[in-house]
């Protein structure tokens, strides 16, 4: 408890010092009305952030810097990911932070965030997403982490890992891994492609309906869910014709 409210105190000093107007270097001037409205939410975090509502702070703080961007934000967002254990949202957080401040960043605080930096980086791992598919949406725990190919390993959280892939006409491919702090490992993923369904006449069903585009369906041999609506078991059917044949007898 005392480790909490010391960063709330420390993200209160910060967030007083950061003089919230200043924007971002070589980022657009956001307008006067945005101004107010990401102040509203900053001061909204600070609030947060006293009370040790870290989760609602660091929504607050995500919103004011997309409102209006300033480099000292992402210093207290780091700090809250890193009192909620997520130590990949801290790391990126931390080096946008020194990235996006530059020259404006302080030596002492320079070497304070580059420390914390190198501490973040021995307790995150690294995936590699190997995928033969071009423009695929990859996700990590459900959470879009990029597009196919990817340049660079995924930054994640030790402890296991769901890792996705998907593109339209195309059945997802996903893999859940177990990843430790330092760790880089390769998660090959080959999602399979959907073909036509022949059975589908290219005018359109034979109604003589409006033209429509072949339906797709999993290539043969894939594994698919069967329809609750159309799989009835034998055995039920079997019980059901004999409580019918019951029912008949006793009314004789």
């Amino acid at each position: 408890m005392r480790g909490a409210r010391a960063l709330a105190a420390a993200l209160s000093v910060l967030l007083v010092a950061s003089a919230m107007p200043a924007t971002a270097v070589a980022q657009p001037s956001p307008s006067p009305a945005l101004i107010t409205e990401a102040r509203k939410h900053y001061e909204t975090g600070l609030q947060l952030t006293r009370d040790e509502a870290y989760e609602a702070a660091l929504a607050e703080f995500e919103r004011a810097y997309q409102l209006a961007p300033n480099f000292r934000i992402l210093y207290n967002i780091g700090g809250i990911h890193r009192q909620l254990n997520d130590f990949a949202g801290a790391l990126r957080a931390l080096e946008q932070y020194l990235a996006e401040g530059g020259t404006s960043v302080p030596a002492a605080r320079r070497g304070e965030v580059q420390k914390d930096v190198d501490v973040l980086r021995k307790r995150v791992g690294r995936v590699r997403v190997a995928v033969d598919l071009e423009g695929a949406d990859v996700t990590v725990d459900d959470v879009p982490a990029g597009k196919s190919p990817l340049a660079d390993p995924l930054v994640v959280n030790p402890g296991r890992r769901r890792i996705g892939v998907a593109k339209r006409d195309y059945l997802p491919a996903t893999s859940v891994v177990t990843i430790v702090g330092g760790e880089t490992i390769t998660v090959e993923l080959s999602p399979t492609k959907l073909v036509a369904d022949a059975t589908v006449p290219p005018g359109g069903p034979s109604t003589g309906g409006p033209s429509s585009s072949p339906s797709l369906r999993p290539p043969s041999g894939a594994e698919t869910s069967p329809s609750s609506s159309t799989c009835r078991s034998p055995h039920l059917l079997d019980g059901r014709r004999h409580r019918r044949r019951r029912r008949a007898s006793i009314l004789r």
